[in-house]
């Protein structure tokens, strides 16, 4: 009979820790291999929707963005007129021209009279521009109230205001409904600074840029310069960009990362759950000091969505230091969330690229058109 030995309980618990210690490295091997080949295509992904980029002049800034990506300039206005541009042909802008100023004419004023246009300015400027700025639809109202213990009258008055321009193939309308009557001598000033800029091309000099066109140089901090722009990627249609710039505001008391911990706070223990914070702090982009915020959020249990933002509150008076904002979010696809198109590392890699980009808009630097690619 052969002989035989009977392990021990502590050489059978040697070798069963022996053996789980070889299939944990195993694993642990395993996984960063994977993590490693995850992230080695993460980058790949990134490096594909980055292989060309555009710079994109959006106020006083300039962001660059994939060559792919679509965007729009949106809901401009400076000094309270409401700025929108386009292409147009020169026929079609004084067709246009002319119906609006018959329309405005043929509406009675406020005592029912033939003086609703109350002033017709031609316009022709240094830089290529051409038009009339209409003021009309004077509002009037008076009446009398309490002061204290006396009793005073007041009146209040407000026009319309209709600025039509168009050249090198661009048509600006500034407009306004609720204007103030001094305020409106000054369009004819303000109008001079707008240079046509067919080809969107980043202006050499300081300015603020639009959609095919910008103002030339500074303007004051309580002319209250507005812009927004969108962009949404052709290859990832769920992911959206947006930068909103706001000058001549106040400062929120509250910045980002407080108002975000307010919110959090006021979650529930399960919405907590589903939000994952994957950055949180000061983070400084072209000199210009903000605080940004990087969550992960779990939308019905199987729907994952990420939600970028970076602010900077700005100053009340200062036009080149206005309140700034950059968001990125996935999963987005008309009214329902759908499930993001990129993994958490692949959109953190996308959005550091993307919003490290943001710089102000130098003057003296060379021209170059928003669709050169780099």
């Amino acid at each position: 009979m052969a002989n035989t030995r009977r392990l021990s309980g502590r050489s059978v618990g040697a070798l069963v820790a022996i053996a789980f210690a070889g299939l944990t490295a195993g694993w642990a091997v395993g996984e960063a291999h994977d993590r490693r080949r995850l992230m080695g295509e993460d980058q790949q992904e990134v490096a594909r929707i980055h292989a060309h980029m555009k710079p994109m002049c959006v106020g006083r800034f300039v962001i660059d963005l994939p060559s792919q990506a679509e965007t729009e300039l949106t809901m401009a206005n400076v000094d309270g007129l409401s700025i929108v541009t386009g292409m147009e042909s020169l026929a079609d802008f004084q067709t246009r021209l002319a119906d609006r100023e018959a329309d405005i004419r043929a509406i009675p004023d406020r005592s029912s009279g033939d003086r609703n246009l109350e002033a017709v300015t031609s316009i022709r400027t240094a830089n290529g521009l051409s038009g009339k700025i209409f003021v009309h639809g004077r509002v009037v109202s008076e009446g009398t109230q309490a002061n204290g213990l006396e009793i005073e009258r007041y009146r209040y008055e407000r026009v319309a205001v209709d600025a039509l321009l168009h050249g090198n193939g661009v048509s600006i309308d500034l407009t306004a409904n609720n204007y103030e009557p001094a305020r409106a001598d000054k369009v004819a000033q303000l109008v001079t600074l707008l240079v046509p800029n067919p080809e969107n091309r980043i202006p050499s000099v300081t300015g603020f840029c639009l959609d095919y066109a910008y103002f030339k140089g500074l303007l004051l901090p309580d002319q209250g310069e507005r812009i927004t722009m969108r962009a949404r990627l052709t290859s990832h249609p769920d992911i959206e960009f947006m930068l909103m710039l706001a000058a001549g505001t106040e400062p929120d008391a509250k910045g980002l990362l407080a108002r975000t911990a307010e919110s959090q706070r006021r979650m529930t223990f399960a919405d907590r759950a589903r939000l994952t914070t994957l950055r949180a702090g000061r983070r400084v982009i072209g000199g210009r000091v903000g605080e940004e915020v990087a969550e992960r959020v779990v939308e019905s249990d199987i729907l994952v969505l990420h939600s970028f933002w970076w602010e900077v509150n700005g100053s009340v008076d200062d036009v080149s230091n206005p309140y700034l904002s950059f968001t990125m979010n996935t999963g987005l696809s008309g009214q329902r969330p759908v499930p993001a198109s990129l993994s958490d590392s692949t959109a953190v890699l996308l959005w550091d690229r993307i919003s490290s980009s943001i710089r102000v808009l130098a003057s003296g630097s060379s021209p170059d058109a928003r669709g050169t690619e780099t």
